[in-house]
């Protein structure tokens, strides 16, 4: 005999919650983001990029999408490649494609790494190829940086 484990219909899974959050999000709306972030929300930047850091509390992790990271970008889009479902953590290769203040174009691959908690998201993470970004907010195309 075959057993379903069924959930709810109320209970949302953490990748729905995840796209739903997202859904819509440009530079001047974070969607519904602020609404599916726990408490003890945090981002998790890579330093070595100038927009880098860790950025705790709603305010902050909202604000890095869409205020910090503007100050370097013109334009910047982030597509997801696929969804990943761990559980409690969501892993989002994405392709991100940008041009920078400086004039500099990206083309890239960054994987996110989502931590929920209690059905709320606690943490979001970015690996990211931080060379080749800092290389073009700097105005460095990727040939010119191999030259330095």
């Amino acid at each position: 005999m075959c057993r379903q484990r069924l959930r709810s219909p109320l209970k949302r899974s953490n990748v729905e919650l995840l796209l739903r959050g997202f859904a819509g999000w440009g530079k001047e709306d974070p969607a519904k983001i602020r609404d599916i972030l726990h408490p003890a929300c945090e981002l998790i930047v890579p330093e070595s990029v100038p927009y880098g850091g860790t950025f705790r509390g709603a305010d902050a992790f909202v604000g890095w999408f869409t205020e910090v990271l503007w100050r370097f970008f013109d334009e910047f889009s982030s597509a997801p490649e696929r969804v990943i479902d761990a559980g409690n953590t969501i892993i989002v290769p994405v392709s991100v494609k940008a041009r920078t203040i400086t004039g500099g174009r990206i083309d890239v691959h960054n994987v996110w790494v989502y931590e929920f908690r209690a059905g709320r998201l606690r943490r979001a993470r970015v690996y990211a190829d931080t060379a080749v970004l800092r290389d073009a907010i700097d105005g460095f195309a990727p040939a010119e940086a191999d030259r330095r």
